[in-house]
C-alpha cells in the first residue's frame, strides 16, 4: 500500500487540510463473518509518524501582463524577487572614513492588493553565493529573527542587513544579489504584491 493521493479536480482553487486534526483519519470498513456484527470499521489516525508530501506544479503564463511598478512573491511553486545592489564601488567611496551604524532594506505592500487576498505574514531575505545557492544572512543567523525583521507591519516589510552590507563592501566573495522569499511557502498559498521602489537606508557616523 503506497498511500493515498488527494487531487483537486477544479481549477483556481486552494484548500487547506489539517491531517493532524481530531476529525482527520482513515476509516476502513470490513466484514467479519465470525463475529456478531456484520460490518466493522477501524480508524487509523494521521499522526506525526505519517509521511505527508505537498507537490506543487507551476505553469507560468507566457502572455502575463508585466506591470513595471510592481513585484510579485507567491508561495508553493510560485515567484520570488531578485534584488541586486549596484554601484557598490560608489557606495564604498561615499562611506569611506565613516562608521556604518545600521542598514535597513524595506519593501512596501502595493496599496489595495490585500482587498481580496492577504499578503504573507513574513518574508525571508537571503543572499546568493558564487555557486548560486541561497544563504541566510548573518544578520539573521547571528542576531536572530527579532533583530533581522521580515514580518509584515503597517503594510511594510523591513530587514536589518547591517552585517551583510558591511561584508558586501569589504569582502570580495560576497555577491550583490539577494532573493526575497515567502516564509512557509510549502504550507501556505499566500501571495504578496510589492511596490517596485525599494528603500535602502544607511545610518552612519563621521569618524
Amino acid at each position: 500500500f503506497k498511500g493515498i493521493s488527494v487531487i483537486a479536480s477544479a481549477q483556481n482553487t486552494m484548500l487547506y487540510l489539517n491531517p493532524t486534526g481530531s476529525n482527520s483519519f482513515l476509516k476502513i470498513y470490513y466484514h467479519n463473518e465470525q463475529s456478531g456484527s456484520d460490518t466493522i470499521s477501524l480508524d487509523f489516525e494521521l499522526g506525526g509518524d505519517a509521511a505527508r508530501i505537498n507537490l506543487f506544479n507551476h505553469k507560468p503564463l507566457v502572455n502575463l501582463n508585466q506591470e513595471e511598478d510592481k513585484v510579485y512573491i507567491q508561495s508553493m511553486a510560485g515567484y520570488k524577487t531578485r534584488i541586486s545592489i549596484n554601484n557598490t564601488d560608489s557606495l564604498k567611496s561615499m562611506l569611506e572614513g565613516k562608521s556604518i551604524n545600521k542598514v535597513t532594506m524595506s519593501f512596501d505592500v502595493n496599496e489595495g492588493s490585500q482587498a481580496e487576498y492577504t499578503a504573507h505574514d513574513k518574508l525571508f531575505l537571503v543572499r546568493v553565493n558564487e555557486e548560486g545557492n541561497n544563504i541566510f544572512l548573518t544578520d539573521f543567523t547571528i542576531e536572530g529573527e527579532t533583530h533581522f525583521g521580515g514580518r509584515l507591519e503597517d503594510d511594510k516589510y523591513e530587514f536589518n542587513i547591517t552585517r551583510y552590507f558591511y561584508q558586501l563592501l569589504n569582502n570580495d566573495i560576497y555577491t550583490n544579489d539577494l532573493y526575497l522569499l515567502p516564509a512557509g511557502a510549502a504550507v501556505n498559498a499566500n501571495r504578496t504584491i510589492l511596490n517596485k521602489d525599494i528603500k535602502l537606508t544607511i545610518h552612519y557616523s563621521e569618524l
